[in-house]
């Protein structure tokens, strides 16, 4: 035994306690900020409120989501929220629950990025480097910010799976890959292209085909099958992609037949309302910009620059085989005609994260089981990728060290008109049929009948294709509304339905707005 053994051996399980430390206080950080958020009202209707209430209906044995006119399963194959299922029978599971999770599914990612560092290079500060280099950047900082999304829980298991495919234990790579594909449909797409970066990286063509193969089934039993199932209408995406169709495959038949309206639709010009696709949060890259806006790698169409940013010091992003594991989201994002999936904050882009993530990692252990000299440039490469880390997190992340920390993502107190609309809440019977405001929805989702204003009087964002319509109004006992926050056409809508006698008006005016409560009479 050399001298040199003994002090390694000392040194590991500092790292390994560090690593832990700094993965406890992450954790600590972000669920007391996600715990505030719901209390103070920060979260919305889409996507925890609908997400909340669909596994509320499923334990009782229905599924239906009266917050978007249709069951859980015909907007997602989110088989995953079954999972769920049993915390709320037993009375704990809600938005806080569902939060939490979210939470620690994300950070749970760093376990196998350190398994990866602690088998390949037998070294744990590595490891502490992978998980800070994560931690930092700002991709899972919004996850989290964003609240509860499938994409989350398949994030950890898409990483798991790659961990164990290089250490050849094909029966949890494939455990792996089953437990990612149950959170979403399009989770498939991602796991082919795992399956074939495996296939060609560890040199095992069974592995790829039957990872490719499986991916594929499961996508099309999911977008044709299984979803639909649930659906009141064939068209599942309706709207969602724009001329390129209304399903999953109608895309893929039309960007085979006409390649050309794919292209041109993926080239910025394929919005429905013709406005350009640029995000005006303090993220600025986006899927695909207005071309007369393009300043920076921040901006441009190739999108993906943005989330490669902080590893930028890694050459390994350029490995086409891990870094395409994104390629198929990235496309289908490209193509819809909604804003929301272009934006770089949003659990759009995690899949592609996971594969710049992955590039980056695994591009560090291949330099540093070189030679010396390629060690010695691994290990400044992990070094820069982290002080990158940091800046880029300051920058862009939205933890207590960004800057848009204080720009109101992170409602820390509560206000008056806060404490006022929780006493309102706390009033509300378990049976009665509710209209809200979006912030307001996801504290009221434990019933069968729960709207977001204007639904039911007007249809907003409800079912698919106008299928099914909302319905009768009549049913809703309580209104619970902020006056100043609707639009013209909202408000309108609300002075109308006030001024029909039919209700009891509570009007309590505060600073920040006039919570207005209307109370069915003989109710």
């Amino acid at each position: 035994m050399s001298d040199s053994e003994p002090d390694a051996k000392r040194r590991l399980p500092i790292a390994l306690i560090l690593t832990v430390l700094v993965v406890a206080a992450y954790t600590a950080v972000f669920v007391r900020l996600v715990w505030l958020r719901h209390e103070n009202f920060g979260s919305f209707d889409y996507d925890l409120g609908m997400y909340d209430q669909g596994i509320w209906q499923l334990a009782h044995g229905r599924g239906f989501m009266t917050i978007r006119g249709m069951h859980l399963f015909a907007h997602h194959a989110n088989v995953g929220y079954l999972l769920f299922v049993p915390a709320y029978w037993v009375g704990i599971g809600g938005p806080h629950l569902l939060n939490i999770a979210n939470t620690l599914a994300v950070v749970s990612v760093s376990v196998p990025l350190f398994g990866l560092a602690r088998r390949h290079l037998r070294n744990d500060w590595v490891g502490l480097g992978f998980v800070i280099a994560y931690l930092l950047h700002f991709a899972p900082q919004w996850k989290i910010q964003e609240t509860f999304h499938p994409e989350s829980f398949a994030a950890p298991m898409l990483v798991g799976a790659f961990y164990y495919a290089s250490i050849g234990h094909w029966r949890r790579f494939a455990l792996c890959v089953a437990a990612a594909l149950i959170w979403k449909e399009d989770v498939a797409l991602a796991v082919a292209v795992l399956g074939l970066a495996v296939g060609v990286l560890f040199r095992r063509p069974k592995v790829a085909v039957v990872t490719v193969a499986a991916s594929v089934l499961w996508f099309v039993v999911a977008t044709e099958v299984f979803m639909p199932a649930f659906s009141q209408t064939d068209a599942v995406y309706d709207g969602l992609f724009g001329p390129l169709g209304s399903s999953a495959t109608d895309v893929v038949k039309t960007s085979v037949r006409h390649p050309s309206r794919m292209l041109t639709t993926l080239d910025c010009h394929g919005a429905i309302d013709g406005q350009p696709k640029v995000s005006d949060g303090p993220i600025e890259g986006v899927w695909c910009p207005d071309e007369g806006t393009v300043e920076s790698l921040d901006n441009t169409p190739i999108g993906m620059l943005d989330l490669a940013a902080p590893y930028g010091v890694v050459p390994g992003i350029a490995n086409p085989f891990l870094t395409a594991i994104g390629t198929p989201q990235h496309v289908v994002n490209s193509a819809t005609t909604v804003n929301f999936t272009w934006d770089l904050r949003w659990h759009y882009a995690m899949f592609p994260f996971i594969g710049v993530l992955l590039s980056a990692v695994w591009t560090v252990v291949t330099l540093l089981r070189m030679p010396r000299r390629w060690v010695r440039m691994g290990g400044w490469l992990m070094l820069a990728t982290m002080l990158v880390g940091v800046v880029a997190s300051h920058d862009r992340g939205v933890g207590p060290w960004s800057e848009a920390y204080d720009m109101g993502y992170w409602p820390l107190e509560r206000t008056r008109f806060d404490d006022a609309l929780r006493r309102v809440l706390d009033g509300i019977g378990d049976d009665e049929v509710v209209s809200t405001a979006y912030f307001v929805v996801p504290h009221v989702t434990h019933r069968e009948h729960i709207y977001t204003f204007p639904n039911p009087w007007r249809a907003s964002n409800y079912g698919i294709g106008g299928v099914p319509k909302p319905p009768d109004p009549s049913t809703v006992d309580v209104v619970i509304l902020n006056r100043r926050a609707l639009n013209e056409s909202e408000g309108a809508l609300f002075d109308q339905i006030a001024a029909s006698g039919e209700w009891v008006r509570e009007v309590q005016t505060f600073g920040d707005g006039d919570l207005t409560v209307l109370r069915r009479r003989g109710r």
